[in-house]
């Protein structure tokens, strides 16, 4: 019998079809069908006519000398999988079968099409097919004369991987030799015998399984391994190697059916003890698991006690009983080898455990054991686990630059493990870097995982990445685009309690931000879950009860709403309190609230360092607009346009410009000149709400540092040399996302400042160019910006034509060429 999927392949068959050479895998179906389609049938390619043909050859490597001159299209090559029936063609086949003789011959057999022939021949009655003796003599006359015994010994392993061969008392040629005339087959995870045939054929060699078995295990092959170990009655072994590998989350399915294959006589083996609790926790039996822990350690090995004093500390915590499983996981932790994947677990359940205890400087303290030990033992994702975890722990503690640095980490990890998506680590790392302030690394982290996520769709991390860019928008000031984020978190698939509650949260304060207070009420009902946090902002929401959240936070050791609570107190050591926490961990995020930097800004008169917290970000390369003080200043909220053009000339000076000069330069008809400057810098005290000037000695500076994007434009291209095309590509389009014209609205202002600005926006523009795919959407939109700023730029409008015709667009390539020859002949005059 073929099966359906075949069968409807052949309907549309080419000229030559090349049936599998695996025993047993279709050959005579196949020439059933070839004969009453018309097809010759050959055995060997040199016998191939062109005429519509079945090639059923002897060997795989026959299939080598097919006549040249077959196309893909002329052949059907056929691989043992296609042959292959499945669970609905196999009970098609068996119809008049009772269905559990369907169901357990199918799962016995493997869907092995010449199992099937076999299954319609026997009784429904026997205990199974491999033990009917019509069965075992059909199959071993199957075998070609003479590779009985090899055969017979490589039925040993379920799959022959090179390291399992030497043990097997047979040469790699030999295992060639038995893969060429179809005995092994391979559907790409390596060669074996069909399942049924190699049950036949099996003679147990008690003294090779457990290093076979080792030599699988080695080779990632758990479930071969654990196969070799039943099939040979080492349970010692078998029970052992499942106990280090079983979890609960394998689920109850799987566990019982690793559970059925132990004889009633070993039940009471530590290994089945153990794996009777894990089944017992996964069916919320609390209680039997227990008992069942508490046997298996009584008589455990060293390999497997702390397995079952880790798994005992857990079922201990699920039921609340945290002082016993403490005293559980302590006792994994003491006897599990240092560098092993349990001696993390038990460290990582500890650490844990101890979050949820407010013990956060043991916890700590464990969560760092537990990475250690993961590393050391190899373990790289569970390690990259634990260290999200720390970095969570500490963002609860207000711990930002360590948190940055536990996130870093993981992330490092999981590039070097190169499997797993880094989307909902990355979302969580974007978190701690908008509370550092460092918003345009936030940006970058969010968008990558934004990218990851298109590739790999996880609800939870499209979740945590909408809700971090939510908060991304809110510490920018974009209430507006933070709502839009925090609806699709409550309206979307993932219904994460933590995560709707952070959601509620995030929604209240940017209600309370546009001065929606009862819309911030009604949000901050969903919130209540989070405690100390869903506090504060009720606080905050009230103006009051700010003592009661400051001894709460200090007894969480909540450094962050700590923090917050303060600089809504009314003393000045409150306040600074607040700034000495700022500083210390860097919670620089705080600063982009207005009121909360106007009033720490008050300090900078008693403490000098307190400016530097404060920049003066200006945008230069378009619309002209200052950011201080957690505000976005434009052009039109100055009260003159020359006190924003005094700001620039403070800003992009080398130093500091005495009075008479610039009373000078903006009031050369003036009748007091000196006042109208004053006037000015009066002004800019008012609008941006600090005293930005200082004046010393007659001459006037910003107290404040300034930061500008045509700054970081400018770092970017002096550092273009160390970075790398990927370096480029990846930050550098957020640089020049928004770069324009330089002061456009200061046309005949800073003359000696624009030509060299406007340069460094094209040789950035032209570098990322170079750096982009040759035919890539960013590559034209590049060139497009450079000419649209130079229409003259002939060298440019040339790469734009080169670009078209790579792409096979010779009519956009014959359009621009047109236009070339306009600049071209303009140029002439």
């Amino acid at each position: 019998m073929l099966p359906s999927s075949l069968q409807a392949r052949l309907k549309r068959a080419p000229r030559l079809v090349v049936a599998p050479v695996g025993l047993g895998f279709g050959q005579d179906a196949l020439t059933e069908w070839a004969r009453t389609a018309g097809r010759a049938v050959v055995h060997h390619p040199n016998d191939v006519t062109p005429e519509p043909t079945l090639l059923v050859a002897r060997k795989r490597s026959d299939l080598d000398g097919l006549p040249s001159g077959w196309t893909l299209e002329d052949v059907l090559m056929l691989h043992e999988r296609d042959a292959t029936l499945n669970e609905s063609d196999w009970r098609s086949g068996l119809s008049r079968a009772p269905i559990e003789f369907a169901e357990s011959s199918f799962r016995e057999a493997e869907g092995w099409p010449r199992a099937l022939e076999l299954a319609a021949r026997v009784s429904p009655d026997a205990p199974s097919l491999a033990a009917h003796p019509l069965v075992q003599s059909d199959l071993r006359r199957l075998l070609p004369a003479g590779t009985r015994d090899l055969a017979v010994r490589v039925a040993v392993t379920p799959v022959v991987v090179p390291a399992v061969v030497p043990l097997l008392d047979v040469s790699h040629a030999e295992v060639a030799e038995l893969l060429d005339l179809g005995i092994l087959f391979d559907v790409g995870d390596g060669p074996r015998l069909p399942s049924l045939l190699r049950t036949v054929l099996l003679d147990v060699r008690a003294d090779v399984a457990s290093s076979v078995a080792n030599a699988l295990l080695d080779a990632g092959r758990l479930r071969e391994a654990l196969d070799v170990l039943a099939e040979a009655g080492d349970w010692n072994g078998y029970l052992g190697l499942l106990a280090r590998t079983s979890k609960a989350s394998q689920g109850e399915d799987a566990l019982r059916a690793s559970l059925r294959r132990v004889p009633e006589v070993r039940r009471e083996h530590p290994g089945a003890l153990y794996l009777s609790g894990l089944l017992a926790r996964v069916r919320g039996e609390f209680a039997q698991a227990e008992r069942c822990y508490q046997a298996a350690a009584e008589h455990a090995d060293a390999h497997l006690a702390p397995i079952v004093h880790n798994a005992r500390g857990v079922t201990l915590a699920l039921q609340g009983r945290a002082d016993e499983a403490l005293a559980a996981f302590d006792a994994a932790t003491r006897i599990a080898p240092l560098a092993s994947t349990i001696a993390g677990e038990a460290w990582h359940n500890r650490g844990g455990l101890l979050l949820q205890a407010s013990r956060f400087a043991e916890a700590e303290a464990s969560l760092r054991e537990a990475t250690a030990a993961f590393r050391a033992s190899g373990d790289e994702a569970r390690e990259a686990t634990t260290l999200q975890l720390l970095g969570t722990f500490y963002v609860g503690r207000g711990l930002l630059p360590e948190a940055r640095a536990a996130f870093e980490d993981a992330l490092n990890v999981l590039a070097r493990l190169g499997r797993g998506s880094t989307a909902l680590v990355r979302a969580n790392f974007a978190e701690v870097l908008c509370l550092l302030g460092d918003l345009e690394r936030a940006e970058v982290q969010l968008e990558v995982a934004t990218r990851t996520l298109g590739s790999a769709p996880d609800a939870r991390a499209e979740g945590w990445t909408h809700l971090n860019t939510a908060l991304l928008c809110v510490t920018r000031g974009d209430l507006d685009a933070a709502e839009r984020h925090l609806r699709g978190v409550l309206l979307g698939a993932h219904r994460e309690r933590s995560l709707l509650a952070e959601a509620h949260l995030l929604l209240a304060r940017v209600h309370r931000l546009r001065g929606e207070t009862d819309l911030a009420v009604k949000a901050l009902q969903g919130a209540s879950s989070l405690g100390l946090r869903a506090q504060l902002e009720a606080a905050v929401l009230r103006g009051e009860g700010f003592e009661e959240v400051q001894a709460q936070a200090r007894q969480e050791e909540a450094r962050l709403e700590l923090a917050v609570a303060l600089l809504h107190g009314s003393g000045s050591s409150e306040l600074r309190e607040a700034l000495d926490l700022i500083r210390a961990h860097r919670m620089y995020s705080l600063l982009s609230f207005p009121s909360h930097a106007s009033r720490l800004v008050t300090l900078a008169e008693e403490d000098e360092g307190v400016r530097d917290l404060f920049p003066l970000h200006l945008r230069l390369l378009g619309a002209f607009s200052v950011r201080f003080l957690g505000r976005e200043v434009r052009l039109a909220d100055f009260p003159t346009r020359k006190s924003a053009a005094l700001l620039l000339t403070l800003a992009l000076g080398p130093g500091r410009v005495s009075r008479e000069e610039l009373a000078e330069r903006f009031w050369p008809d003036a009748k007091n000149p000196a006042s109208n400057l004053q006037t000015a810098v009066y002004h800019l005290r008012a609008t941006l709400g600090a005293s930005v000037v200082r004046s010393e000695r007659g001459l006037l500076s910003l107290g404040f540092p300034v930061r500008s994007d045509l700054a970081a434009l400018e770092d970017a291209l002096a550092n273009a040399e160390r970075a790398t095309p990927d370096e480029r590509l990846r930050d550098w389009p957020r640089l020049l996302r928004s770069a324009g014209r330089f002061l456009p609205e200061f046309p005949e202002d800073f003359e000696d400042r624009r030509a060299a600005a406007e340069d460094v926006v094209r040789r950035l523009r032209l570098d990322l160019a170079e750096a982009a795919p040759s035919t890539s959407d960013l590559r034209l939109q590049l060139l497009r910006d450079v000419i649209a700023d130079d229409p003259y730029d002939v060298t440019t409008r040339e790469a734009v034509i080169a670009l078209y015709t790579a792409r096979g667009d010779l009519d956009s390539a014959l359009s621009e060429r047109e236009v070339l020859r306009r600049v071209e002949r303009e140029l002439r005059g």
